[in-house]
């Protein structure tokens, strides 16, 4: 009887709290809830396109298998890096004004500092508030207030934007073939890989290790640094069903791999045991 009576007493208790949560009105003080910068859903965007006043420049387009880079490079995009650029549609807007088109340049927006196209919607980026640090972002004619996450992301290089493996995705290697050693497929041996020179007792699954490792690498970055001569730096080949792929192994200080045709260069911290003969750790 006591325990019924006991909760009898929390349930009324929770109601009153309930209703007086009700009753009382909220502080005027309270921040309005914040609208988003577009009513446009990032995954209905088909193309995106960039320009800063600091010279970056490049066009991606949505394929069913993800992004890919169309200017200045045809490659695969950053998926990742590509939906930073989209949660821009769906940032909030701390205030929002219209101005006549002779006063944009008051807020960075004439010219802007760069400016991002999804599709058809063309969105200026504009200097900082100078007391809130918030940024000044254009649309037409109306200016808004948006948080400063954007910025870095509309001005840097379109190289940033490039996705960071090294090799297209399942890609069906035959041949990796670098300054030491070679490993390879015999025509009609789908399973049986083989190393040259030979290393006694070696299984095949670190044979199998060593080419998934290539496959699935990936870089920290990527960029463009051209090195001052060519001529006697090594190269990697990988092989694969009518196609191939050649990489100049850069010097220290930093482990990079560099594809003359492109001019980008992949920085990979894995790159001294990619190099290292299947099974060389172990033995």
């Amino acid at each position: 009887m006591r325990s019924s009576r006991v909760n009898i007493g929390l349930a009324v208790l929770v109601a009153v709290l309930a209703l007086a949560a009700w009753l009382i009105p909220k502080d005027r003080n309270d921040p309005p809830e914040l609208t988003p910068l577009t009513p446009l859903n990032s995954e209905d965007v088909a193309d995106i396109e960039v320009h800063s006043t600091a010279g970056t420049s490049f066009l991606v387009h949505r394929l069913a298998g993800g992004w890919r880079m169309t200017q200045p490079y045809n490659l695969p995009a950053n998926g990742p890096r590509i939906e930073l650029l989209l949660a821009l549609l769906g940032t909030p807007v701390y205030e929002q004004f219209g101005v006549e088109a002779d006063r944009l340049k008051e807020f960075g927006l004439s010219p802007p500092r760069a400016w991002v196209r999804f599709d058809n919607l063309t969105i200026s980026l504009g200097d900082l508030h100078p007391f809130n640090q918030k940024r000044y972002i254009g649309i037409g004619n109306t200016v808004y207030l948006i948080k400063d996450l954007f910025a870095h992301h509309l001005q840097a290089g379109s190289e940033a934007f490039l996705s960071t493996r090294l090799l297209p995705e399942e890609l069906d290697i035959s041949e990796i073939h670098t300054p030491q050693w070679r490993l390879f497929r015999r025509p009609g041996a789908q399973l049986a890989w083989h190393l040259e020179p030979l290393a006694e007792g070696i299984s095949m699954d670190l044979l199998v290790d060593k080419v998934d490792a290539w496959r699935n690498a990936q870089a920290i970055r990527v960029d463009r640094r051209v090195p001052a001569k060519t001529d006697d730096i090594q190269t990697v080949w990988i092989r694969a069903k009518e196609r191939e792929f050649r990489f100049l192994i850069l010097p220290a200080p930093t482990p990079r791999l560099y594809v003359e045709a492109t001019g980008l260069s992949y920085e990979l911290p894995a790159l001294k045991g990619l190099l290292e003969a299947p099974g060389e750790r172990a033995r």
